[in-house]
């Protein structure tokens, strides 16, 4: 079976850390220690994308015959899963947090593929932030991405890092009945944050995710936490 590409490439609106789109702002008072009139704070600086790079797995990692998957550059603020923006959760006033990203693919339009994202929440917010995303992700049930319907369902899945969650996000173009699974796996570390997604439109994408979870989880800790 042949996924077009904008249904495979539809990973991108999973991410952890990144810029989601959505414009319910009521994530932000709920996640926010302070009252509804009051102004958010500001985000504190945290590991940029250069400082987070070592934590990533890369193509070394992968079997051969798998590339790195470039980023493309466009602007996914319309496609992004359930408005979830962690920021705004925590209560500070900015669009996305520091994090570093990659995707590596046998085959980019059917996969295999598995992806990766890492960065930090605030100090000493790192619990508080994996339970605003666990209650934000029970509430993604019927959104839709770039058209596509969306379902959202919890993934059975070995614990993996300091505590983790994983779900499926079952993606369906309702024009052409064309549909993907993107398994995801949501992993924490003291206030480290790690994401991994994986898709195979000919396999069982949860393979890929039990195969390579554990091992991102263990270099991210030990590569960006101090004694990690």
């Amino acid at each position: 079976m042949q996924i077009p590409r904008w249904l495979a490439a539809a990973f991108a609106a999973v991410l952890l850390l990144g810029a989601c789109g959505g414009d319910d702002d009521s994530g932000a008072a709920a996640g926010s220690d302070s009252s509804d009139d009051a102004t958010a704070a500001e985000l504190p600086e945290l590991p940029d994308a250069e400082q987070l790079q070592p934590g990533l797995l890369t193509i070394a990692d992968m079997p051969a015959g798998w590339a790195e998957v470039p980023d493309d550059g466009e602007d996914e603020d319309d496609s992004q899963l359930c408005g979830i923006k962690l920021a705004e959760l925590l209560g500070f006033d900015a669009d996305e947090m520091p994090h570093a990203e990659v995707q590596f693919a046998e085959d980019v339009d059917v996969g295999p593929s598995i992806g990766e994202e890492v960065g930090f929440a605030p100090e000493g917010r790192g619990e508080d932030a994996f339970q605003l995303l666990r209650d934000a992700i029970a509430d993604c049930e019927g959104d839709t991405i770039g058209g596509l319907d969306v379902t959202v369902s919890e993934l059975s899945f070995p614990a993996v890092g300091e505590e983790s969650m994983a779900y499926r996000i079952h993606l369906e173009d309702p024009d052409s009945g064309q549909e993907l699974d993107v398994d995801v796996v949501w992993a924490r570390h003291g206030d480290l944050l790690i994401y991994l997604f994986a898709y195979d439109a000919l396999d069982n994408p949860t393979k890929l995710l039990q195969t390579y979870a554990p091992s991102a989880v263990d270099k991210a800790s030990a590569e960006l936490l101090v004694g990690g």
